[in-house]
């Protein structure tokens, strides 16, 4: 039950952390409105008062704007972030920027070909171009090749390529991103991480309880000898089953399966923190891959002689034969 809960509180924790970080790149955050005081602010949104328009999106939070707000009650407003989204540099000073707006090279052309599907962009591009184009499919493909003037596309790297395309085209600027410096106290998540984060630490700590519950649970209930005692003994049952197995139909093979799957299989799976405890993990990792291995093969052959399959129970049988021999070799003596 203390596993459970802690897994539910980790992907509770994981979940909250990942929307609060994303709220941490959101297109804009809040500003304190002060009476007469000019912000270099834009409007993120449209600001309306019951159904009348007080102020258009990107409209100047200067003093006016800040006094009339003041004035109609509102005490904060969303504004854009960052302030000014691009910036337009010479190319000897855009190294390493991103494009903010598709840059066209003139001069130059592109030819698209036929059968390309008809995005915005690809409209938006014909239309200023005066290019008409027709479709024939839905979704809308282009019929025929067209051909418009060559562009950057917008968010492109201004690497040594880049720029030097855009030098041979004879651009000498070009509009670039500006990304708004991080700062805590305009994240409006920030209180929703911080939660998170102490939620995965609670649930941490559930887990590392529970798990020294479980070891010392192993160390008082099971011991080194009954689970060499369970091992040894399924890796016998298993070697004598498979050896009857060519004469047992799939309802035999299962009735036989059973007990040594809910029996010594069960018994040393739930007590193998004992080993683990008692020999390391070196050795309880060369114990556990074959036997794990040969748990599985126990599984198929279950399963096969449940759907009524003898060939591939028996066939899974044989195979878990060496690897449970392996298991109980690699157990300590």
């Amino acid at each position: 039950m203390m596993q459970r809960t802690a897994n539910i509180l980790l992907v509770i924790g994981t979940a909250t952390a990942a929307l609060s970080g994303a709220s941490a790149r959101l297109p804009w955050r809040e500003v304190v409105i002060e009476r007469g005081v000019a912000q270099a602010e834009f409007l993120a949104f449209e600001v309306s008062l019951g159904g009348e328009v007080i102020a258009q999106k990107g409209a100047a939070l200067d003093e006016g704007l800040c006094s009339k707000l003041d004035a109609l009650g509102f005490s904060s407003i969303k504004v854009r972030s960052p302030a000014i989204p691009m910036e337009l540099l010479d190319l000897n000073s855009a190294t390493g920027e991103v494009l903010a707006e598709a840059v066209l090279l003139p001069g130059e052309i592109e030819v698209i070909n036929k059968g390309r599907l008809i995005d915005p962009i690809l409209t938006a591009r014909a239309a200023a171009a005066s290019v008409e184009f027709s479709t024939d499919s839905t979704p809308p493909r282009l019929s025929q090749d067209i051909t418009l003037p060559a562009e950057l596309r917008v968010s492109t790297f201004l690497n040594d390529k880049a720029l030097a395309t855009l030098a041979a085209a004879g651009v000498s600027q070009v509009p670039v991103k500006r990304a708004q410096p991080f700062r805590w106290h305009d994240w409006p998540g920030r209180w929703a991480f911080l939660l998170s984060i102490s939620v995965m630490g609670v649930a941490v700590s559930i887990k590392r309880r529970a798990l020294a519950t479980i070891s010392d649970a192993g160390r008082n209930e099971g011991s080194m000898s009954e689970l060499k005692m369970n091992l040894f003994a399924l890796a016998a049952a298993v070697d004598q089953l498979a050896e009857e197995a060519a004469q047992l139909s799939a309802a035999e093979i299962h009735a036989k399966l059973d007990p040594l799957i809910e029996g010594p299989s069960y018994t040393f799976v739930e007590n193998r923190n004992v080993l683990k405890a008692a020999a390391g993990i070196t050795v309880f990792a060369d114990v556990m891959d074959p036997f794990s291995r040969g748990e599985r093969q126990l599984a198929r052959a279950w399963s096969a002689s449940v759907d009524g399959h003898e060939g591939e129970a028996r066939a899974s049988l044989v195979r878990a034969v060496p690897l449970l021999h392996a298991a109980t070799d690699a157990f300590p003596s």
